[in-house]
């Protein structure tokens, strides 16, 4: 009678246990469910979709997702939503058919948040009952205790947690690998049943369902069948046999389960493995870009997952871990052959996923429950050493060691895999490590920009649409683009939202990257120690809306683009200092398409009397939206926007100027080709004074001087090159100039071309600025940049010359100051009197003064835009 009590006890023990078990896992995996999207999910609620047409149109084929077959995830996903759409029936809601139904449990690029809950809460049931199964299965292995503690560290395990309440493959996969180890090693080693071969074989199957990398369950169930056989030292016929038939019962279960589970098996089994092989071997080729150590790298190296190990266990694991190596050899016999065959088990996926093309730390997941089995027995001994000395009761210890595991995975919620170990530098040092981020945060931050105002008007580019999109009220955009030539998808955006892991790997391109770093940062996301992601305001690159610019235009250029105007941002808008950068929003309308691909000047100009072209004050050159919507690719109708910054000369003369615009491209030689140009009809940008001159430096002078003249004003240096010319060549002459004192006279710039014998010639005789900003105006200490037009006169005769800079008084002529710049060369202009082969001849007489003797031309035939 007392048996019988004390049977029973112990039986509703185990169920107190194993139903405490279950609650310790399941809560965290199934609170706040919806709370975040991860980045994988959103192809397997895709795949599911195809799953459950197929089922019910009876093409099971398309039951085939990739590769990866995800049959587990699938079934427990249609499962999910099977039942929401009962419950919904049951409260009174009908929808429009269950196909209506389904269509609306993910949007075309990303999941719907409020089928969530339902697709994943199937995935926290089974990996909570799973832990459950690890409990009974390490009790027969390693006793109640140690396997009351491993599934308590299991449940609590934070990337575990993470991986097990998602609909991707990785957590159920942990799950099925670990009870098909679990169960062989309990029948080798303590149970004869074959039961656990037949239940092992079933998990097997499942794990086969669920993704690739169980296939190395195969190799793991042979290694453990020698070492069983290796330890009783006997090699009959037998015994082999024996053994031989044990691995072909677990074999025939895993076909059997992986047959029977997954539709596209009862159709063409032959076909889809070939398939799955085509598809692996296709995808696997390169590997993705991954972050390592600090740098960008595909091949992570052997240390990858060791280095994952330190990161993602928490502190007991990796303590427990090492202690149980070291009790390894006090275990009883039982324990120290399943602790070996645990170990075995370990190295060996580690091992063969080192080989792997593509390494991410998710993948080392399945070793995850044997690691915190191993932490188990060597926190359990070290409590019993403990309590040896100290005298405190093991049970207090271990339910202590549980405690400090929640306290480390707890406050973690809903972002579990924001958990790094603090022993090896926790949140503050993975991100210098390991690839961050899983679509962890997107929520907060579309939470953020669900505040503005507009939201359901916004245009939002994220990095990863599928964890953005299901919170976000407006529009979502992809950052990455499917191939090469495609327009970039957050050309058109308000805000960029810029994720962790694209700034690791420079993902989608070191040149997006740096331009995002470039716009204005408006808000960072963090959570939980660490930066997941950065807002920044969008460039609108291209317009859905025609705009109302500050400027319009409406300027035909070449007929094939409309330059519809411009907006004018400055410091004090349209007045500008000199030195300051002068921001220019330009809108374009494509009126054809172009296969060429041109780029945009925008200049800033004051015309001359001498030259029409005027002098350039200000000028920046680039690609249409910094090269990342070239003309090839604009479409007709296409609105563009873009953004450019002119930095004003320092020194500029005060005074109104031009705004010019135009598109442009390179031909061979250096050359080039205006497609066509725009200048403002009114002066539309006035420079001012700056409140403090410029620095010497800031000038760039080539050639410094510098020399006073008269007391009254210093010629800093000059700009000039080249130094050799012809008669009748212009001369680009740049002077800088900066007032000893408030000017009250009227100075001319002389500028004057002397022989050795003292012959000269007058190049420039002009009040400063072409005559717009006269020296009466300068102030002390102001620095005035004077561009020149001069010309060596026609009949200076070949030579060397001094060429001489300096003032005279506007009204008396007097000469102020004067001071030599450079020793120039002027050479003769070669001259030929035999008339060369033409084309063309023509023999017209010009005015008695010229003859044209005729022309050459390349072509007779252009094209509109040809050269």
């Amino acid at each position: 009678m007392a048996r019988l009590i004390d049977a029973e006890k112990t039986r509703r023990s185990n169920w107190i246990v194993a139903l405490f078990i279950f609650v310790l896992a399941f809560v965290p995996r199934a609170l706040s469910l919806n709370a975040i999207s991860i980045i994988d999910e959103f192809q397997w609620q895709e795949g599911t979709q195809a799953f459950i047409n197929g089922l019910l149109s009876g093409d099971f084929l398309s039951t085939y997702c990739r590769y990866h077959p995800a049959v587990t995830d699938m079934w427990l996903i249609a499962i999910g939503l099977g039942f929401k759409y009962l419950v919904m029936l049951l409260r009174g809601i009908y929808p429009a058919g269950f196909q209506a139904f389904l269509e609306q449990s993910a949007f075309p690029s990303y999941p719907n948040a409020d089928f969530l809950v339902a697709e994943r809460l199937p995935f926290a049931l089974i990996t909570s009952i799973s832990v459950v199964l690890v409990y009974l299965l390490a009790k027969k292995l390693f006793g109640r205790p140690v396997a009351w503690l491993g599934a308590g560290l299991l449940a609590l395990d934070p990337f575990y947690i993470s991986h097990s309440r998602v609909v991707t493959p990785d957590g159920l996969l942990a799950s099925f690998m670990t009870l098909s180890i679990l169960s062989f090693i309990v029948y080798l080693i303590c149970e004869r049943s074959r039961y656990y071969v037949a239940f092992s074989g079933f998990a097997a199957g499942l794990a086969f369902l669920t993704k690739v990398p169980a296939v190395l369950l195969v190799p793991m169930a042979v290694v453990l069948t020698v070492m069983k056989h290796a330890t009783r030292n006997t090699e009959h016929a037998s015994r082999i046999t024996h053994h031989v038939a044990d691995l072909a019962i677990w074999g025939m279960v895993a076909f059997l389960t992986f047959f029977c589970l997954w539709p596209a098996m009862w159709v063409d089994p032959v076909g889809t493995v070939q398939r799955m092989v085509a598809d692996m071997t296709a995808d696997t080729g390169g590997g993705w870009n991954q972050f390592f150590m600090g740098r960008i790298t595909k091949d992570p190296g052997l240390l990858f997952y060791p280095v994952v190990l330190l990161f993602r266990t928490t502190p007991l694991t990796l303590i427990g871990a090492a202690a149980s190596l070291l009790f390894f050899s006090h275990a009883s016999r039982i324990t120290h052959h399943a602790l070996l065959m645990l170990v075995i088990c370990i190295l060996l996926f580690t091992l063969f996923m080192s080989f792997g093309t593509t390494r991410f730390d998710r993948f080392l997941l399945p070793i995850f429950p044997s690691v915190d089995i191993l932490a188990a027995l060597g926190l359990y001994e070290l409590a019993k050493a403990i309590s040896a000395r100290r005298g405190k009761p093991v049970k207090a210890l271990t339910l202590l060691i549980l405690i400090i595991q929640a306290g480390f995975a707890l406050p973690q919620h809903p972002y579990f895999l924001s958990f790094y170990n603090p022993l090896v530098g926790g949140s503050a040092q993975a991100p210098k490590v390991l690839l961050i981020g899983w679509g962890e945060a997107f929520e907060q931050a579309a939470g953020y920009l669900n505040g503005k105002e507009n939201a359901t008007e916004l245009k939002v580019a994220a990095q990863y649409p599928a964890s953005f999109g299901p919170y976000f009220a407006g529009q979502t955009l992809a950052i990455s683009r499917m191939y090469p030539t495609d327009i970039w998808p957050w050309l058109p955006a308000d805000y960029i939202v810029f994720y962790i892991n694209g700034a690791q790997r420079n993902v989608p391109d070191p040149g997006v990257v740096s331009y995002f770093r470039s716009l204005e940062l408006e808000h960072t996301v963090r959570a939980k120690g660490l930066e997941y992601a950065w807002i920044y305001r969008g460039p609108q690159f291209i317009l859905s809306e025609a705009p109302a610019p500050q400027y319009p235009a409406q300027a035909d250029l070449a007929g094939k683009v409309l330059f519809l105007g411009y907006d004018l941002y400055g410091p004090a808008e349209s007045d500008v200092k000199s030195g300051d950068t002068l921001q220019v929003i330009t809108y374009w309308r494509c009126l054809e398409e172009m296969e060429e691909n041109y780029s945009v000047y925008v200049r800033l100009v004051q015309r001359t009397k001498e030259d029409e072209a005027g002098h350039l004050w200000g000028q920046t050159d680039n690609w249409p939206a910094q090269g990342f919507l070239p003309t090839s690719q604009w479409r007709e109708g296409m609105m563009a926007r873009d953004k450019y910054s002119i930095e004003i000369l320092a020194g500029t003369p005060p005074g109104d100027y031009h705004l010019e615009v135009g598109l442009y491209s390179v031909l061979g030689g250096g050359r080039t080709r205006v497609l066509g140009r725009w200048e403002a009809p009114q002066r539309t940008v006035r420079v001012v004074k700056p409140l403090t001159p410029p620095s010497v430096e800031s000038l760039e002078i080539q050639n410094l001087l510098p020399k006073s003249l008269g007391g009254r004003v210093e010629l800093l240096g000059y700009n000039l090159s080249p130094i050799t010319f012809r008669p009748g060549d212009p001369l680009p002459l740049t002077l800088f100039w900066r007032a000893e004192s408030d000017l009250d006279e009227d100075y001319f710039v002389l500028l004057q071309l002397q022989a050795e014998d003292g012959t000269g010639w007058t190049l420039h005789r002009e009040r400063p600025a072409d005559g717009s900003y006269p020296t009466t105006l300068w102030e002390q200490g102001e620095i005035v940049r004077e561009q020149l037009d001069a010309r060596i006169p026609a009949d200076v005769p070949p030579g060397r010359y001094a060429l001489m800079a300096g003032l005279t008084d506007a009204e008396s002529g007097e000469e102020v100051g004067l001071a030599s710049l450079a020793e120039l060369t002027v050479e003769g202009r070669p001259r030929t009197f035999e008339v060369p082969p033409i084309r063309h001849p023509l023999e017209v007489n010009l005015g008695d003064q010229v003859e044209l003797l005729g022309y050459d031309l390349d072509a007779t035939e252009l094209k509109v835009g040809g050269t």
